[in-house]
């Protein structure tokens, strides 16, 4: 959260159950979808998700303000050694 903390405007800061939160942040999001790689862009809202899991668990809060945020497709992952009928095939 402290991701989307720093870049929300200081006006447009509100409660985490505010219900214009969750357009706020998938709005921050996909602006931020644009200017970095997938697996950044996804791994931010996955760690508020655990987050706001364990708060809603504990009664602090009721919404998921993540709700709106859609994950990225990541490329896929070409630094992993190749298995050996991949070599063989070369």
């Amino acid at each position: 959260m402290y991701a989307f903390t720093a870049v929300v405007p200081e006006g447009r800061r509100g409660t985490i159950d505010d219900p214009a939160l969750p357009d706020v942040l998938a709005e921050l999001a996909a602006a931020r979808a644009d200017a970095m790689d997938a697996d950044t862009v996804n791994r931010e809202p996955s760690i508020a998700r655990k987050a706001i899991g364990w708060w809603q668990r504990q009664g602090w809060i009721e919404g998921d303000p993540t709700v709106g945020i859609e994950r990225r497709p990541a490329p896929p992952d070409r630094t992993k050694a190749l298995a050996e009928n991949q070599i063989t095939a070369l």
